[in-house]
């Protein structure tokens, strides 16, 4: 600006000297009267008109000075804002959330915040003393020379790294870095966010977070998440492990599914997955190995309660299966000894017959017509006694075996065959009622002899635990059919004018391992493989008792349906 009024200045004078120096041409003569001249005389005189070079610089002398003016003004105006720049700098430093401080070349602090001060635990006079290898506890000094030498190449950085406090203590900082480099003297402007809490927080999520790793790696259990609206699957690690995929997420749903028993597949891609909430079990098939999974699925809302994603976890079961299959056919092998008294009366009484029989004959041989008659109640003796052996050897049978179309009252006959003698034997009625024209079910036979059988056990004993001074008691078995939630299904009902259950006891009924019997009278597994069995066949367990006064057991097994993958 002041370059520009100076040429101004220098304009007008040399402008002025030009004036004086030449007045200009002459350009027209007009006549003039003079009253000192003779009449009629006429005296001529010079005119000086300016040129248009004249008016030219006076045009730009004139810009030139009206340019000064603007430029002086402006100059002002300008320092004027710089000074409440420089004001609003300082008051945006002093307020700042982060520490800043600025450096020269040599890494010497010559301005810092108090923010930093604060952070740091120094004063301001103090780290004005300071070179910024005092305050950094990562780095060396041959380290930060390495860095700041890089930082004048790539102007700015970031990074993380720790400072000292005054007390000697460490705190996590992240660094931010500004090189301004002033006439070959560099400053570098440093911003200093304190982000010891972050730190912190990272480490117990990364610890929250390798905690549920290894808990689902000893659960085996692996958890997934799927968008909705993508349909993007995200598997934990312990889930690749499970269905034995190498990790790359997102996992495609055919990955999945080609994975699944093919007996299986259809029932899995008719789940209401992303409609409901959902638990089932159901097999893998990998390398002709099968595997037993538990699934468990939620759903995850927005604020307008449509929902955005699921969440489930998957549980590898299979070892759980294996045992528990394993129990209900030790548990099945050992019920042979609580009908072994009874088989055996039941056997010896037709042995007995047939032997008496035996004897009659050899008594009297001559006699065609008594003889042929005693042959008839040997062979009927001979009957019952291979229908009762014949039930003992089906109920012996391994129950891990393939579900077929069965009679559910023949089924169950047959439990009753190995029961009925023990049942009578502690002065117990029991009765057995079926409703005509019950349609065949599909069914694992001796699994349903062992719900029987295991319902009857407990039946007894709960009648014992109870006085009957005057009532009779009883055992009552009836199938029949019946309806729930609009599905047509057969309800096997054992009840029993027993003990009844508490309310407290009738929530634990089915848990495993729950029993009110003494020690060495019960192993709290009955009601809970019961359960499981009901489960296998896609049906449901329902208790209804009253303390003191009796228990019916219901048992809905389906009729029309297609059994679960469980």
């Amino acid at each position: 600006m002041k370059r520009t009024l100076r040429f101004a200045i220098y304009g007008f004078c040399i402008f002025s000297s030009q004036l004086l120096l030449f007045p200009g041409k002459i350009c027209a003569k007009a006549p003039e009267p003079v009253n000192s001249l003779p009449t009629g005389t006429i005296q001529s005189q010079q005119i000086v008109v300016p040129t248009l070079g004249d008016l030219a610089v006076w045009g730009l002398l004139l810009v030139l000075i009206v340019l000064a003016i603007v430029a002086t003004i402006s100059k002002k105006k300008a320092k004027k804002l710089s000074v409440q720049n420089l004001e609003l700098n300082r008051a945006m430093l002093k307020i700042s959330l982060n520490g800043i401080y600025t450096t020269d070349d040599q890494n010497n602090l010559i301005e810092v915040n108090e923010t930093y001060c604060r952070m740091s635990g120094y004063s301001r006079q103090e780290l004005l003393q300071m070179n910024v290898a005092d305050l950094e506890a990562v780095e060396s000094v041959e380290q930060i020379k390495i860095h700041m030498d890089r930082l004048r190449h790539l102007a700015i950085e970031t990074f993380q790294s720790k400072h000292r406090r005054k007390d000697g203590g460490l705190f996590d900082v992240q660094v931010s870095l500004k090189y301004f480099p002033e006439g070959g003297i560099g400053r570098t402007i440093v911003f200093i966010e304190d982000i010891s809490q972050r730190k912190k927080a990272e480490e117990q999520l990364l610890n929250k977070q390798q905690l549920l790793e290894k808990a689902q790696e000893l659960a085996i259990l692996g958890s997934w998440e799927t968008d909705i609206n993508t349909r993007e699957t995200i598997w934990s690690e312990q889930a690749f492990k499970i269905y034995e995929l190498p990790t790359q997420n997102p996992v495609a749903y055919e990955n999945f599914l080609n994975r699944v028993h093919p007996d299986d597949r259809e029932y899995i891609s008719s789940l209401p997955i992303f409609e409901q909430p959902l638990e089932l079990e159901h097999r893998l098939l990998i390398d002709n190995r099968v595997k037993w999974l538990r699934i468990k699925t939620d759903l995850s809302y927005d604020r307008d309660m449509v929902p955005q994603k699921i969440i489930g976890v998957a549980q590898d079961i299979t070892y759980q299966k294996k045992l528990l299959d394993d129990y209900r056919r030790s548990a099945q092998l050992a019920a042979l000894g609580t009908v072994a008294a009874g088989v055996a009366h039941e056997i010896n009484n037709p042995i007995q017959g047939i032997l008496n029989y035996a004897s009659l004959i050899q008594e009297k041989p001559e006699n065609i017509k008594r003889t042929t008659l005693l042959a008839e109640r040997i062979a009927n003796e001979s009957i019952r006694i291979g229908q009762i052996t014949n039930e003992l050897l089906h109920y012996s049978r391994d129950n891990r075996i393939d579900f077929k179309r069965c009679d559910l009252g023949e089924t169950i006959e047959g439990a009753l065959v190995l029961m009925r003698r023990k049942i009578h034997q502690r002065g117990i009625k029991l009765s057995f009622e079926r409703q005509e024209d019950l349609p065949e079910l599909e069914l694992q036979p001796q699994s349903i002899q062992q719900v029987v059988i295991n319902l009857l056990d407990n039946a007894a004993d709960a009648l014992l635990e109870k006085e009957h001074k005057e009532e009779e008691k009883q055992i009552r078995i009836t199938i029949m059919k019946a309806v729930r939630s609009g599905e047509s299904c057969v309800c096997l009902q054992v009840y029993d004018n027993g003990s009844g259950m508490s309310d407290e006891v009738l929530d634990k009924a089915q848990e495993a391992f729950f029993t009110t019997k003494g020690m060495g009278k019960g192993t709290g597994l009955g009601l809970s493989i019961v359960n499981d069995i009901v489960r296998k066949h896609k049906g449901t367990l329902e208790i209804d008792s009253v303390k003191n006064q009796y228990t019916a057991i219901n048992i809905l097994l389906p009729i029309n349906s297609r059994r679960e993958a469980t």
